[in-house]
């Protein structure tokens, strides 16, 4: 299982490589005009290792993420993030057509309403995962307790319908710091990043999108898609076709696991 670049994160350490490297900067500074370069050099290199680091899921510098899973068959997962919305139930008809499973990363913010379509993901045998409650654009800046409350709470109203409580969780917009990390650190939850990224909230061509998800995939991906996205109907539909054709399976995540060699 390809689950990042390291087995555990190493943040920590990087962390003291770069103080270690500053440290000798500032004392450099004391002796040569050198070393106001290496500080400032050391500064910014952190600076933007850290944000690189935090945009990459699979990096593996805060916390382990499944990516992908080194299968024999033909096996891949189509993932959800963002709904239930309007266009889920559409989206579950298709994958019903195609016998096709899917996993789906909720906020629980979403489920109020629409408890009938999470409802109906379960029954279909897909699977829920947490996609923590309020899916805010500063989830990654809150404080671990609030981090924490956020995904419990999603827990409870998925296990509140299903009867089951997810076992995995996808952060939103995939970024990760050391302060999810102190969050999930006592946390049973795996997390899933992905393999393939169709970019279907940023691309504006229906086929640039298609053609990013198909042009990849291979046995074991793991592929991102948003209920929300304007093309997501015909875009999932398409990655369907081409799975009957080519012979891949769409299984949930779960299932994904159990076939890794």
């Amino acid at each position: 299982m390809r689950s990042s670049w390291f087995r555990k994160p190493v943040y920590k350490k990087v962390n003291l490589i770069f103080l270690l490297v500053i440290a000798a900067g500032v004392s450099l500074i004391f002796f040569t005009p050198a070393g106001w370069y290496v500080l400032a050099t050391s500064i910014v290199i952190w600076i933007i290792f850290s944000f690189l680091a935090s945009y990459n899921i699979c990096s593996g510098i805060f916390i382990s993420a499944i990516c992908s899973v080194p299968v024999k068959e033909n096996f891949i997962s189509i993932t959800f993030d963002d709904g239930p919305c309007k266009t889920t139930e559409t989206l579950l008809r298709l994958l019903r057509k195609y016998d096709a499973k899917a996993t789906f990363f909720i906020p629980g913010c979403n489920i109020s309403g629409r408890e009938d379509i999470v409802c109906k993901m379960y029954s279909d045998g897909h699977e829920t995962g947490n996609h923590s409650f309020s899916h805010k654009s500063w989830f990654p800046l809150m404080s671990p307790k609030k981090i924490k409350d956020e995904i419990n709470k999603t827990q409870e109203a998925i296990q509140k319908i299903t009867g089951k409580a997810p076992a995995f969780f996808r952060p939103p917009f995939g970024v990760t710091n050391p302060l999810l990390a102190r969050a999930l650190n006592s946390s049973d939850l795996k997390i899933i990043g992905w393999s393939i990224r169709s970019m279907d909230t940023t691309y504006r061509s229906q086929d640039r999108i298609i053609n990013n998800i198909l042009d990849r995939i291979h046995p074991g991906d793991i592929i991102l898609l948003h209920d929300t996205s304007k093309h997501i109907i015909n875009v999932l539909e398409k990655v369907l076709v081409y799975c009957r054709k080519e012979n891949y399976k769409p299984v949930t995540i779960s299932e994904l696991i159990k076939h890794q060699v």
